[in-house]
């Protein structure tokens, strides 16, 4: 997502003692594991992505 509105720590669906990556998780993941709860995590990763798209 593109987060430069708000701060990851202004986000209320954070999974348990999360967010915990420090400056080295600068991206985020909905958990399967822990009822879609965000979950910070290293931008490099490789994983499944969900997108935003405004229809005009």
């Amino acid at each position: 997502w593109d987060g430069s509105d708000y701060q990851f720590e202004d986000l209320d669906r954070w999974g348990p003692v999360e967010p915990n990556g420090g400056t080295v998780e600068n991206c985020g993941q909905l958990q399967r594991a822990n009822n879609f709860a965000l979950n910070d995590r290293r931008c490099n990763s490789v994983d499944v992505y969900i997108c935003e798209y405004n229809f005009l």
